[in-house]
């Protein structure tokens, strides 16, 4: 071992001795200096994925390098103090991380540890989403929940969903709330474990000084001894369907823009919502409501369901775009699937300036969507049969078909001037009850024709031939041939009669409309011999089902049951 003390067994002088030693440990001393090294790391701990960034302090001006060691297997070179890394585990780990300084000329080194836990789980919570109450009570509002990693949730309340926290508490817990008004009131939460994850939910409270309706902006169910209540929420007007015992008994909303279908046991309903539309169902031996999709940009929907199957037809309308769509579903409203949409107008140079109303009906495995464009009132009658599922799947896989060119399943009515259609049917004939504007003049009309059984053929354009049953298709004849009979049942000259609805109940023909103003009724047999003429109430739309007719006024819904018929 070299020291820097006189060695007497050297033949070298005392001074060149003294001199080369000098030099040495002088050199030696300095190349210390410069390859130190201090690493540190932030964060030091955390949950999977952890992104940690690491900076080395080094005392060394030349050129270096520093080799960097993540304790899980991967390593990285830099030129840099710095670097980042990503850890993921499954289990609880701590890495022993290093970094090297390698100048050239010596090597040093620093290490530090990282602590990575499993990665974050979202909170859950649960709290009823929906509250009634009167101005002054004061309600407590419980929330649970629970952390799947054990860790800690902290739920921030902001009333009245102004974007500003007004109150924590720890879940499980409560927080109070006492309205001063008549209103619904949102109450928005924000819960999180600390660690990222995080959950936001948020409660209604409606107040009301006479309780008469319950408010939601989803559809949710109440189970007691009165029946159930379906209620949805546009956010300016309410809807709600009660139910007992399989029976409508009343009806409140807002607008006409519900519509429900019972299929055996099972209740179908669409509404409004803004600019779109929900679609729920309530299977009644298991008294759940069930929300199962939204439709965007929707308007004005219809829903008819038949033995499992079901099919909604809406009006999709953009600023400068105008279709009906249709969408089906074969497996009583879990899935559906868009079986047509016939386009009006796309990128259209001027505003939409019409309305389309697209109504159903059906029988026997067949759907029918009606409606009355806004290019000179024509009618559009569209039939549609599970087996032509396939025929349709076949035509769109072909380039040049479009939806508009699916013209086998579009049947012309020859019918113009028409605002607004509805249709029914039986095993015999298919129904149309319509509102025909004639200079200024509104009269209601009813329309039968009767229903072909059979099938067709048609060519496709690789020579392929294609083999569909039209049984149910309504057979209006040609123009110049009709085959459809059409009786004016309005019994007010002068009067408007507008907006009529058509419901096949038995052996009788039900057709209901607005009168001046007043909800009118009128029901016949196939015959379209229609006797009982009669004017109900003050109202603005009215429907018959086979409960009895509904009615719609200002202040509210009616009922009047079949039996009063």
């Amino acid at each position: 071992m070299l020291n820097c003390n006189t060695n007497k067994k050297f033949s070298l002088t005392f001074l060149s001795i003294l001199l080369f030693f000098t030099f040495y440990c002088k050199e030696r001393v300095i190349e210390i200096e410069r390859s130190s090294i201090f690493i540190y790391a932030y964060p030091t701990e955390g949950k999977s994925p952890l992104s940690v960034k690491f900076y080395a302090s080094i005392a060394y001006s030349d050129k270096f390098e520093i080799i960097w060691d993540f304790g899980d297997g991967s390593s990285e070179k830099t030129t840099v103090p710095y670097v980042e890394h990503t850890y993921k585990v499954s289990e609880e780990t701590v890495f022993v991380v290093s970094a090297t300084l390698v100048t050239g000329k010596s090597i040093a080194k620093s290490y530090t540890t990282i602590k990575v836990f499993p990665e974050n789980n979202t909170p859950y919570i649960s709290t009823n989403k929906n509250y009634v109450t009167t101005p002054g009570e004061s309600l407590k509002i419980k929330v649970d929940g629970y952390d799947p990693d054990g860790d800690k949730v902290i739920c921030s309340v902001d009333f009245y969903s102004d974007g500003v926290s007004d109150f924590k508490i720890q879940i499980p817990g409560e927080f109070p709330f006492s309205p001063t008004t008549s209103g619904k009131f949102k109450h928005t939460l924000i819960c999180t474990d600390g660690y990222g994850g995080y959950v936001t939910d948020a409660v209604y409270v409606f107040s009301a000084s006479s309780i008469t309706n319950v408010y939601s902006e989803v559809p949710f169910d109440v189970d007691d001894s009165d029946g159930l209540i379906v209620a949805w929420n546009d956010l300016v007007n309410s809807e709600a369907i009660v139910m007992v015992n399989r029976e409508l008994k009343t009806i409140y909303f807002g607008q006409a823009s519900i519509r429900i279908d019972l299929d055996g046991d099972i209740l179908h309903s669409v509404a409004s919502a803004g600019s779109g539309f929900y679609y729920g169902k309530y299977k009644l031996d298991s008294k759940s409501f069930k929300f199962k999709a939204s439709f965007d940009n929707g308007y004005f929907p219809d829903i008819f369901a038949d033995k499992g199957e079901v099919m909604i037809c809406y009006y999709n309308k953009g600023v400068r775009d105008a279709r009906v769509k249709c969408s089906y579903s074969k497996d009583s409203g879990e899935t559906f699937s868009e079986i047509m949409t016939y386009t009006y107008c796309e990128s259209c140079y001027l505003q939409i300036p019409f309305e389309i109303h697209p109504r159903i009906c059906g029988g026997g495995g067949n759907f029918y969507a009606v409606w009355s464009d806004g290019f000179g009132y024509r009618v559009k009658v569209f039939q549609f049969k599970r087996q032509l599922l396939d025929v349709i799947n076949i035509l769109r896989s072909y380039p040049q078909f479009s939806d508009r060119e699916l013209e086998p399943f579009y049947i012309p009515a020859y019918l113009s001037d028409v605002k607004y259609v509805s249709c029914a049917t039986d095993t015999k004939n298919f129904y149309l009850a319509f509102e025909r504007v004639i200079e200024g003049e509104h009269e209601v009309l009813i329309l039968q024709a009767p229903i072909l059984v059979g099938a067709s053929t048609l060519k496709l354009p690789d020579g392929k031939v294609i083999t569909y049953d039209y049984s149910g298709m309504p057979d209006f004849g040609a123009e110049n041939a009709k085959k459809f009979k059409i009786r004016n049942i309005s019994k007010s000259p002068g009067i408007k009669s507008e907006k009529p609805e058509i419901v096949v109940i038995g052996n009788k023909i039900y057709v209901t409309w607005i009168e001046g103003g007043k909800v009118a009724i009128s029901s016949g047999d196939e015959t379209l011999d229609f006797k009982d003429f009669r004017i109900i109430h003050e109202g603005t739309y009215g429907i018959f089902t086979k409960y009895g007719l509904i009615w719609q006024q200002p202040e509210g819904i009616f009922f009047v049951n079949i039996d009063d018929f």
